[in-house]
């Protein structure tokens, strides 16, 4: 029996308010940088392990799913200071806020890493392949540039989400520190540069 219906059967409230017990447990080893296994979590939701294995059979299979609305704020309060015309202070105020995130909560967004990328790796068929992360990043970039839209083409657009979605979050901090080795902070002057130029030369080109 799938996870999905073990869900759907029996005592079905009961088991929704387990599977979120789990996952505000492995939320909070996370925010404090512990290491998330099933039995960790189990212990953390005060249930047994083999409760734990019935709602989640894989570690992987619990952070993919993990609800970081604990950790993330909406896009409107991302965005509550900067003027809705202004897709440059937009995106660049959604670019700081999700690197500063991962920052100083590098050690959960780490273990999120390594989860996903396990998962990837499980995804044999890349014409199969499904995104595991950054929905947040994305929706937040989405509503930042939403003033572009009906001035700059689609295409445009969707080309310059992509590319400030990857100057954003812990992927760009794991760069910054693990691949060119200098300072979290000195390693952002230089990606706010590069979206900074991306977004201000999309908005040249098209007049706006």
């Amino acid at each position: 029996m799938s996870s999905r219906d073990f869900l759907d059967e029996g005592r079905v409230a009961q088991k929704r308010r387990t599977r979120q017990a789990l996952l505000d447990a492995a939320l909070r080893l996370l925010k404090r940088g512990e290491e998330p296994s099933l039995e960790s979590i189990a212990r953390e939701a005060d249930v047994s392990r083999a409760t734990a294995y019935r709602y989640f059979p894989r570690i992987e299979s619990l952070l993919n799913v993990l609800p970081l609305a604990g950790l993330v704020a909406d896009p409107e309060e991302i965005l509550g200071a900067v003027d809705g015309g202004d897709p440059v202070g937009g995106a660049l105020a959604t670019q700081r806020y999700f690197y500063e995130l991962a920052a100083k909560n590098e050690k959960a967004f780490r273990r999120l890493i390594h989860a996903t990328l396990d998962e990837a790796l499980r995804q044999e068929d890349e014409k199969d392949y499904e995104p595991l992360r950054g929905s947040y990043r994305l929706r937040t970039f989405d509503t930042a540039l939403n003033s572009l839209r009906g001035r700059v083409a689609e295409e445009e657009i969707e080309k310059l989400r992509i590319a400030l979605v990857v100057l954003s979050g812990v992927e760009a901090l794991i760069a910054v520190k693990d691949v060119v080795g200098v300072d979290s902070q000195v390693g952002f002057e230089s990606l706010g540069w590069a979206a900074r130029i991306l977004v201000e030369s999309v908005c040249s080109n098209s007049g706006t």
